[in-house]
């Protein structure tokens, strides 16, 4: 009995371990968008620890605020960490460039929370440790009841005005928050019923361009609220009955003008609509699952699916064939975002097994001729991969790239599954925790 309390006891500090090793890193690169991720020179490293984290706990999605100030990290535990963009940043990418490519950064940033700053070391410091990534703490903890599907900012989102520095999230069996950035206090509350008039979670959420409304997706349903009133008010628009489409909504994203929206489901189908009236205008049909989506130009839309090896585009005025394909490896069902760059030259996505990042230059493609493409794939043309490997020691299931400045952030992690009681018993406790430090000890270098 003394032998197994001692051997519970190690479980339970390995899972405290495992617990902690959630990580974010902000990778910066060249002001030079062609040759911007040829640099691996890690910024910043954040191994987030508190007290709220569950065991096995990991990153599921981070986003940069759309004034760039700061940035939102959803973890497994169920809440929603923001890191304020350190100052050093700014003054880096000013004094490096041109003028002209960085006249729109704003000269003063505000902070998320009040009084509370980001422990960060300035340029000097950087430049004298540039091998040993900064720790990025966390600034404001957003607490949700269950298991967060999809969280958003508010479009507008500018820090020198508060009232719009709000973060939106939908989690399990609760209705769709809005949160204030600054505090982490509950702000509104959109309420969503089914038919039993029981509240029901969203499995994605998006606001419109101008943030006027909120759209929630469910099966076959999509609930659209104003923004400006919280509550149970919302227009339904039933996707089952009205077009046949009865599956689960995975994902969804709007048109810069914001005329049109699309959304994806778990069933491989995109259907693109009228914002206006809810008109169904196209329909996309894929082999696997889609887990995001993203517009370009509000001609393109660009889609990552699960258990699939691609990204696929399509022009949204012909949906026949692709006309963009990028070869990419995602082997679970696990959600592997992508993201591209305001001008949609680069796509960037995290690699699902070499812990790093796959990117393509969409301006240099080649036409396909059928000869190492999927044929149920089909597309016009395709483009070289570029890779950087073993950025981090997990899975790089979520990136963001900056609004205006050329560096974006990475999230890495992925639930294991131990079985501690197995033959070897304490020796493989002993390689697993040793693998964990190891891991957490390795920087990337240049």
């Amino acid at each position: 009995s003394t032998r197994l309390s001692s051997y519970t006891e190690r479980v339970e500090q390995f899972e405290k371990e495992l617990s902690s090793s959630a990580q974010l890193r902000c990778l910066a690169f060249s002001c030079n968008f062609s040759t911007y991720l040829l640099r691996k020179q890690a910024i910043h490293q954040s191994q987030q620890k508190n007290s709220h984290s569950i065991s096995n706990n990991f990153l599921r999605g981070c986003k940069w605020s759309p004034d760039g100030l700061c940035i939102a990290a959803c973890s497994d535990d169920g809440c929603i960490r923001l890191f304020n963009t350190p100052d050093y940043l700014f003054q880096k990418f000013d004094t490096t460039t041109g003028k002209d490519d960085c006249s729109h950064i704003p000269s003063k940033q505000p902070k998320m929370s009040d009084g509370c700053e980001s422990k960060t070391t300035t340029s000097k410091s950087l430049e004298t440790d540039q091998h040993h990534p900064l720790k990025w703490e966390s600034v404001v903890t957003i607490e949700e009841g269950e298991l967060i599907y999809d969280f958003v900012w508010f479009p507008l989102m500018n820090s020198m005005d508060r009232e719009t520095c709000l973060v939106t999230s939908c989690s399990r069996d609760h209705p769709t928050h809005a949160w204030d950035a600054f505090s982490g206090e509950l702000v509104a509350t959109y309420r969503s019923y089914n038919q039993y008039d029981e509240v029901f979670a969203p499995k994605c959420i998006t606001y419109t361009p101008d943030g006027n409304r909120l759209y929630c997706g469910f099966k076959g349903l999509v609930h659209v609220f104003d923004s400006s009133k919280p509550g149970r008010q919302y227009t339904t628009r039933n996707t089952k009955l009205k077009f046949g489409i009865n599956g689960i909504a995975s994902t969804m994203c709007f048109t810069e003008d914001g005329r049109k929206y699309a959304v994806g489901y778990f069933n491989g189908q995109v259907h693109i609509f009228s914002e206006n009236n809810g008109e169904l205008i196209s329909s996309i049909f894929l082999d696997s699952g889609v887990t995001c989506m993203k517009f370009v130009a509000s001609t393109y839309l660009y889609i990552g699916m699960r258990m699939s090896s691609h990204i696929v585009c399509y022009d949204v005025k012909n949906v026949r064939r692709p006309v963009l394909c990028l070869e990419r490896s995602v082997v679970t069902n696990q959600r592997i975002q992508f993201d591209t760059t305001p001008s949609g030259q680069f796509v960037v996505t995290g690699q699902q097994t070499r812990g790093g990042v796959s990117w393509w230059d969409t301006w240099d493609t080649t036409a396909n001729d059928g000869g190492d493409v999927d044929v149920a794939v089909d597309p016009a043309f395709t483009s070289k991969a570029h890779h950087i490997p073993n950025m981090h020691s997990n899975c790089v299931n979520s990136i963001s790239i900056h609004p205006y400045l050329p560096i974006f952030a990475t999230g890495s992690g992925k639930r294991h599954i131990s079985t501690p009681y197995d033959e070897n018993g304490d020796d493989d406790i002993q390689e697993e925790q040793q693998q964990v430090e190891e891991e957490q000890q390795q920087v990337v270098e240049e």
